[in-house]
């Protein structure tokens, strides 16, 4: 099962609509939303070339959206739409006017004393997380489908890692216990008792040949950003394909229709230098943001994108794992990219979850110190992340 519901799209079918309609000239953006500057370039490429962004935080004014363009093209001139203060005297009368922000309140009785009429007005969050996709997506299983509890997820997750973990072994590939599921290893011999997030590292070199060789497998799929155009995950999931989740991607763009996975996260060579690394991490934010655009623009009609996929993965890549002092994680996705001195995989020691035995890095201790603290500590019970999705089998 794999399914993405792409909330962009529907909203500018709506904002085109609402603009011919009506026969508004240009689009007033009252706050700064994340799909901001990929919605700006999306109307000016369907002719709303008058596009201004107002916002109440004066820490925004002055701030420049960009649209995609930039990103993804040589083309040196471009639209800038910079943040101004609200000052409702100034939004013209041709203006559709579109709520982009949680301080709906406060816009909305600046816009009354200036007798602006609700007609004029369109609310992006009930448009986005109600009228148009959330509730229908929300929808997606039927009574057919039998609802998974935490236990028989987990269960199901474990068979997905010992199925991995197997081929792995047989193909001779490296791969790591990580994250959570390596302190769940350490501190519970299986699963963080209120989570089922099983979470892996493989060096690139050895994840590349994963990629190329598990779909012949037969047992189970693997999804990858590089090769499934609905998923937006940079990283890959092994999954069980007679299952079903609904994933909310709110943060991003969206919503997904996946299957019960496990993750399998890449992690390559970084510079030995504290700066370096610094220097690193912060081009992998930027690349972690141009993928997000396009993962969104491809989706709207008649708009021309250029595939970056490629591009991003030789980039955040280029250092082997193999080569370097340093090794880590380069993707933004889960969280804060890290790096840590490579001999900490130099090696790897086999340890319990659940009834299975699955290789640890040698230096583990001194990895989990870095990523956690003191993580035989239980967390007190309001900071228990869960990875919980609605999970059937189908």
């Amino acid at each position: 099962m794999l399914k993405k519901h792409n909330f962009v799209v529907p909203l500018l079918d709506v904002l085109m609509q609402e603009i011919t309609e009506k026969k508004y000239v240009s689009v007033v953006w009252l706050g700064v939303h994340p799909w901001l500057s990929v919605i700006v370039q999306a109307l000016y490429d369907y002719g709303i070339d008058n596009v201004r962004v107002l916002d109440n935080d004066l820490r925004k004014i002055g701030k420049v959206i960009i649209p995609y363009k930039k990103q993804f093209s040589n083309i040196i001139s471009y639209k800038r739409v910079v943040v101004e203060p609200v000052r409702v005297k100034t939004i013209s009368e041709d203006a559709l006017i579109v709520m982009a922000n949680t301080h709906y309140a406060e816009f909305k009785a600046q816009l009354c004393a200036e007798e602006i009429s609700d007609e004029r007005i369109i609310n992006l969050y009930d448009l986005s997380r109600e009228h148009i996709e959330y509730k229908k997506v929300r929808n997606c299983f039927d009574a057919s489908h039998i609802k998974l509890s935490l236990k028989e997820v987990q269960k199901l997750e474990l068979n997905l890692l010992k199925d991995f973990s197997d081929f792995c072994e047989d193909k001779k590939l490296k791969y790591f216990l990580g994250g959570g599921t390596l302190i769940g290893a350490l501190r519970h011999e299986g699963f963080i008792p209120w989570d089922d997030d099983i979470d892996v590292y493989m060096p690139f070199e050895d994840f590349t040949e994963f990629i190329k060789e598990y779909s012949e497998h037969g047992k189970n799929e693997v999804f990858y950003w590089e090769k499934d155009d609905d998923f937006v995950l940079q990283f890959a999931q092994v999954v069980n394909p007679n299952t079903k989740i609904f994933r909310d991607y709110d943060w991003m763009f969206g919503a997904g229709e996946l299957s019960v996975f496990i993750d399998i996260f890449p992690i390559a060579g970084y510079p030995s230098e504290p700066e370096a690394i610094e220097r690193q991490w912060q081009r992998n934010l930027e690349l972690d943001a141009d993928w997000f655009y396009y993962a969104i623009i491809k989706d709207v009609p008649n708009i021309n994108s250029v595939d970056i996929r490629k591009r991003v993965i030789q980039e955040r890549h280029s250092r082997s794992f193999y080569q370097s002092e340093y090794v880590g994680n380069v993707i933004r996705t889960v969280h804060r990219p890290w790096a840590v001195p490579a001999n900490i995989y130099s090696d790897y020691k086999m340890v319990k979850f659940e009834d299975g035995y699955f290789r640890a890095p040698i230096g583990y201790e001194q990895y989990l110190k870095y990523r956690y603290g003191d993580y035989m500590v239980l967390p007190p019970v309001e900071k228990r992340e869960q990875h919980l999705f609605p999970s059937y089998y189908v």
